[in-house]
């Protein structure tokens, strides 16, 4: 296909969900690449998706040897 000059390659095999499920962190999706070394607790907001009056929400940032995971608290 090409659009504004640019060549985009398209899969001939679609994508199937349950397989970007299963592969979304590729190697690192093993139990052991997800223990915390460190975990500290932060409020997020998210104005660009609640609107500007978008209340704080608890979450928990883990730090892993080769991730850093949000997690809910």
């Amino acid at each position: 296909m090409h659009y504004m000059g640019i060549s985009i390659c398209v899969k001939p095999d679609p994508l199937e969900l349950d397989a970007c499920r299963q592969q979304r962190f590729g190697g690192l999706a093993t139990p052991e690449a997800m223990i915390s070394q460190a975990e500290f607790i932060v409020q997020k907001v998210a104005p660009y998706r609640y609107g500007p009056d978008a209340q704080p929400v608890t979450r928990t940032l883990c730090l892993t040897e080769s991730l850093l995971v949000e997690r809910d608290p």
